[in-house]
């Protein structure tokens, strides 16, 4: 996950209000107050075990969506003009471990508690036209990403990240608080560890009955959420590259652990020269499918016993936050 560091400092400066401003940033009163954002990533890293690539730190694009306690609603995109009504005040700028943005939110009233929800590399996703057209909460609850094709090659970093944070801010006054991005697609290791080519060969994983869509805020965010609901694609396919093949997908939920088809990692390769399929489903010791979790690690590794027989590990989920759970 990421860090994120918001300074917040809230100005009583007040503009007039168009219907334009109305309709979108749904502003109830003719004249607002503004609060500037400057956001940085801390540059420590928090996994417990294993850390993203640079590839999966990075970060591209980024949205955020305000709720004021008064339920009005804005929107601001590094994609939209600097300064503009919905763009950011600086652009995004940085490398992994070291961005800084910042935005100007408007609001008739900051009083209570207010809700910010943050969206990266949306734009590398194909979602900059399905942003600009939130205009509520209720909207950004129901939107899902793109639909995955069969090869996978559009849920490849940079990744999809969420995160959530809600803020006192106070007039004039200065914020800090920190916001933990984490990745909507969780990863899977495939891991060659036998060092030698001539008696094990890696060659292809293929994922069958992966979900094809993920909802942007995840469940505990979002009461309009049904990942029951979203469907499966009949299989993912990835060739292999190096000694271990990474790939990604997406969330399930505990509650489609009894329906089938179960979710399944087959692992094709070959062994003194003669080829081999090893299928993998996700299911636990009590036969039920396993969640798939968001911003997690799903690793298999390949190696030999002490008798020079192929053997591979059961499957390990590693959360970031916990360490390593076996199943």
């Amino acid at each position: 996950m990421f860090k994120l560091i918001l300074y917040g400092l809230l100005c009583t400066v007040l503009y007039s209000c168009n219907k334009a401003d109305e309709a979108n940033i749904n502003l109830p009163t003719a004249t607002y107050q503004t609060a500037y954002l400057q956001v940085g990533i801390d540059e420590a890293f928090t996994y417990a075990t294993i850390e993203g690539s640079t590839a999966e730190n990075e970060i591209r694009s980024v949205a955020f969506f305000v709720v004021t306690a008064k339920g009005e609603f804005s929107k601001y995109l590094s994609t939209e003009p600097l300064n503009s009504e919905r763009g950011l005040s600086t652009a995004l700028s940085g490398s992994p471990g070291n961005y800084k943005v910042s935005v100007t939110i408007k609001s008739s009233d900051f009083s209570g508690t207010t809700d910010i929800y943050v969206i990266a590399n949306y734009a590398q996703n194909g979602l900059a036209d399905k942003l600009l057209e939130i205009n509520s909460l209720n909207d950004l609850q129901k939107l899902q990403s793109i639909a995955l094709t069969e090869n996978g090659t559009n849920l490849q970093c940079p990744l999809l990240m969420y995160a959530k944070q809600s803020l006192a801010l106070t007039a004039e006054g200065t914020t800090k608080t920190t916001i933990n991005l984490k990745r909507m697609a969780a990863r899977v290791d495939v891991t060659d560890h036998i060092n030698d080519v001539t008696k094990f060969k890696l060659i292809s994983v293929q994922v069958f009955n992966p979900k094809t869509r993920t909802y942007l805020l995840p469940s505990e965010d979002n009461p309009l959420a049904d990942i029951t609901s979203v469907p499966r694609l009949n299989k993912l396919s990835y060739i292999k590259t190096d000694k271990t093949i990474n790939l990604y997908i997406y969330e399930t939920v505990e509650a489609e652990s009894n329906l089938l088809p179960v979710l399944t990692i087959q692992v094709v390769y070959e062994f003194n020269g003669i080829g081999q399929i090893q299928n993998f489903p996700f299911k636990g010791i009590d036969g039920k499918a396993i969640r798939i979790e968001r911003n997690k690690v799903y690793t298999i590794h390949f190696s030999l016993d002490d008798n020079k027989n192929l053997s591979f590990s059961p499957l390990v989920v590693d959360d970031f936050d916990k360490g390593e759970i076996e199943i």
